[in-house]
């Protein structure tokens, strides 16, 4: 994840994903966007949509994690 400081290490807390259309088969490929929902420094929570080229949505999903410091 792009929002970790060096020395942070992530502990996953939640994550969900909910099916929504089949891909076809002769699909060549799937795009998935996602963006952060929620940050703070010490939790994030995720956000993806999985789609066809058409649009057309495949799936939904989330995910919390806690972020923690590397204690030596």
């Amino acid at each position: 994840m792009t929002l970790l400081k060096p020395g942070e290490h992530l502990l996953s807390t939640d994550l969900s994903l909910r099916f929504l259309n089949a891909a076809p088969i002769e699909a060549d490929h799937l795009i998935a966007e996602a963006r952060a929902a929620y940050a703070d420094p010490r939790k994030v929570v995720t956000e993806v949509t999985v789609s066809l080229p058409d649009g057309r949505a495949v799936a939904h999903g989330t995910a919390a994690v806690s972020i923690r410091r590397r204690e030596n």
